[in-house]
């Protein structure tokens, strides 16, 4: 039996694919503001609704370098539209 606990075991390539097909190019709502009014709510990602552990990666913020093989890093751009989400 594997020393990881359940909840620390590395994502597999199907968690990341499911994932990318729910996320990418949604716009992301972060906890505490409203959605953006022009958007449909088929193109929301409440932040609430993420798995965790999970971190939010915007343009220029600085990340730390600890590896955490269960955790969902989301890439968003200056508007909170996902571009990218790894397990890392």
């Amino acid at each position: 039996m594997s020393s990881l606990s359940r909840s620390a075991r590395p994502a597999s390539d199907a968690q990341t694919d499911k994932w990318k097909k729910k996320l990418v190019g949604k716009i992301l709502v972060q906890t505490g503001r409203s959605p953006p009014k022009y958007t449909s709510l088929t193109d929301l990602v409440f932040e609430r609704d993420l798995p965790k552990p999970y971190r939010l990666i915007g343009p220029n913020t600085p990340v730390t370098k600890d590896l955490r093989p269960n955790r969902l890093n989301v890439f968003i751009d200056a508007k909170n539209k996902i571009t990218d989400v790894r397990f890392f």
